[in-house]
């Protein structure tokens, strides 16, 4: 990709070394923004760092579709065929962006199946571990909450065949994909946790990483409206950025006194930075927001547990029909796809650096 010597803007590569290059970019950029962000003395270069990353942004989509024609990922794929899943991507999806920029020549959509398929495995033994389904084809109702464009809700329907998922996001344009391309239920959501309301209950409520973007003046408000959606007996299950995560990404961040730490910077740029951006919490904090928003117990902690990093949370408006010791125990990490040395189907190592606590 050549620069432009009279501008300090970038020119779309036509290769994807070309757009290879921007990713680089990104990422110096991105790793300064955090250390802006995290210090009193570099908060004068943060606009100018903001900036900068919105143009790359923008450069990234413009070339998107340059990418999985590169790729192919605008067409079949092995994996998508041996799961069953389609492989087309929307081009705005924040998740295969993020992975393509960090695809150190791999293929990116391989990995965002493998993602994807990952995580609906981790949240089917979870599911069938805590409620009293009975077996994986056994009816519920699920909502996946912040489901992006749906990496994860394409797998749904073959992972846990009973699941009739809903699908909600803040973006009008992935409820459109994802109900046209997935033909799920789908949802809209909305900036105010006040008036998120669906108007029905769900057996399950999964966020995966929303709270890992949302500041503490409507964390627990979000808590608490996610809870509200779950019906008798059923549970909330979603992950956040924790001690794990600090130390793998953000080893530089300490975290305040009250357990929560906020960066207004993130990836999804199209929304307000001070209302979704980068958000990192202790074990201490989110049960003392469960404790206060919710008033019921934890019924199931355990850290590093989603992708290796991110803490996993399950909190159900019962008591559990399960002893949840058995959650912990090496029977049941056993029957987990690929166990706690193990990989799943779909190559992930799920409980890598976890650790486990109710």
């Amino acid at each position: 990709m050549a620069r432009d010597p009279t501008s300090n803007s970038y020119r779309p590569g036509a290769t994807i070394e070309g757009v290879t290059a921007i990713w680089d970019r990104m990422r110096r950029v991105r790793a300064g923004l955090a250390a802006a962000a995290s210090t009193a003395s570099g908060r004068h270069e943060f606009s100018a760092l903001r900036t900068e990353l919105d143009h790359l942004v923008a450069l990234t989509r413009a070339n998107h579709e340059r990418v999985l024609q590169a790729i192919g990922g605008s067409g079949d794929h092995h994996l998508a065929t041996a799961w069953n899943v389609t492989a087309a991507v929307h081009r705005d999806d924040m998740i295969f962006q993020f992975l393509e920029e960090r695809s150190n020549n791999q293929d990116p959509l391989e990995r965002y199946l493998r993602t994807g398929r990952s995580s609906a495995e981790l949240l089917r033994a979870l599911v069938l571990a805590i409620l009293p389904l009975g077996d994986p084809g056994s009816s519920f109702d699920l909502l996946e909450f912040a489901s992006g464009y749906g990496c994860v809700s394409r797998h749904l329907k073959n992972v846990l065949p009973g699941a009739r998922v809903t699908a909600s996001d803040i973006h009008p344009q992935a409820m459109e994909f994802i109900g046209a391309e997935l033909g799920l239920d789908v949802a809209l959501s909305c900036p105010d946790p006040a008036a998120f309301e669906l108007g029905r209950r769900f057996d399950v409520v999964f966020a995966l990483s929303f709270f890992s973007h949302m500041p503490e003046h409507s964390w627990g408000q979000w808590l608490a409206a996610l809870f509200r959606h779950v019906g008798p007996n059923g549970c909330l299950i979603f992950t956040t950025n924790g001690r794990i995560t600090r130390d793998a990404f953000w080893s530089e961040v300490e975290i305040p006194l009250n357990g929560i730490w906020f960066a207004a910077s993130s990836e999804q740029r199209d929304l307000d930075q001070n209302e979704y951006g980068s958000t990192i919490t202790s074990v201490d904090y989110v049960r003392r927001q469960i404790d206060s928003h919710l008033a019921v117990p934890v019924t199931f902690c355990m850290e590093g547990l989603w992708s290796g990093h991110q803490d996993t949370y399950v909190v159900r408006k019962a008591e559990p029909t399960r002893h949840m010791a058995d959650l912990g125990s090496t029977s049941w990490k056993s029957s987990v796809p690929g166990g706690r040395t193990g990989r799943t189907s779909s190559g992930e190592e799920p409980w890598s650096r976890a650790r486990t606590s109710w």
